[in-house]
């Protein structure tokens, strides 16, 4: 793994500080040229950051490009003000908007690599935005492991039932009724999601703030036990041998 960090700042033309960091953990490829690495990690970068960096071979600048679009995002150009309320709190000018990104591993075996990206939002020092997206990589093919990799196609909704069962066991719930008033909403629609992570015990869908529940019960994680999905994961599942 490498590890780099960046950050830049500007003081925008209404006098607002804008800081934007990265921490970024990527994998390298050990006794490769520098060129395969950050060919790799470019890789990672435009899955997870959802952008390709133009005409570099080197991943620094790479995430340095990417997190100067991260401030270019938020500044107000003189020629358009149209998003310069973002930058107000009830009528108070925000003077200083830092955006905190990092990206590391959490699950390794074998050929999957598990990745997670944090974000976070401060206003003059007060958190206001919060989001996690996951990513599983199969690194002999270097492509993105999805829900439709894993389940037979037809197992999806048997699969979505069994998060709402999981979900009334962790909330100590009996019905959808009592959920509801504990924060849950939208839970006859509660189903897989591809921001999921997997580990040697089972898989894992994680739900943003105000996805399935108020902002007060923060991100939700449900975590599906092997021994209940066995029947529904595809043969040729890159899981297959967690199973096993």
């Amino acid at each position: 793994m490498d590890t780099l960090s960046v950050a830049d700042s500007i003081v925008d033309i209404n006098d607002t500080k804008i800081i934007a960091s990265s921490h970024v953990i990527v994998p390298s490829l050990p006794n490769a040229d520098k060129d395969s690495t950050a060919r790799l990690q470019n890789l990672f970068c435009r899955h997870m950051l959802h952008f390709s960096a133009t005409n570099t071979s080197d991943f620094k600048e790479t995430l340095t490009q990417y997190n100067q679009s991260i401030i270019d995002s938020y500044r107000i150009p003189e020629q358009n003000k149209e998003i310069s309320n973002y930058l107000q709190d009830e009528n108070t000018e925000i003077k200083v908007l830092r955006i905190e990104q990092e990206v590391q591993p959490i699950f390794h075996s074998g050929d999957l690599l598990c990745m997670s990206n944090e974000i976070n939002t401060f206003k003059d020092g007060k958190l206001t935005m919060t989001s996690c997206k996951y990513y599983t990589f199969d690194l002999k093919s270097l492509t993105t492991v999805t829900v439709g990799d894993i389940f037979k196609e037809a197992s999806i909704p048997h699969i979505n039932a069994l998060l709402k069962e999981q979900l009334l066991k962790d909330t100590e719930c009996s019905n959808a009724e009592q959920l509801i008033e504990l924060g849950y909403f939208n839970i006859d629609f509660l189903a897989v999601t591809n921001n999921f992570t997997i580990d040697t015990d089972g898989i894992s869908f994680h739900y943003e703030p105000y996805e399935i529940a108020t902002y007060a019960l923060g991100k939700i994680t449900i975590k599906l036990p092997y021994n209940v999905i066995t029947d529904y994961i595809q043969e040729t599942s890159p899981i297959i041998n967690f199973i096993n």
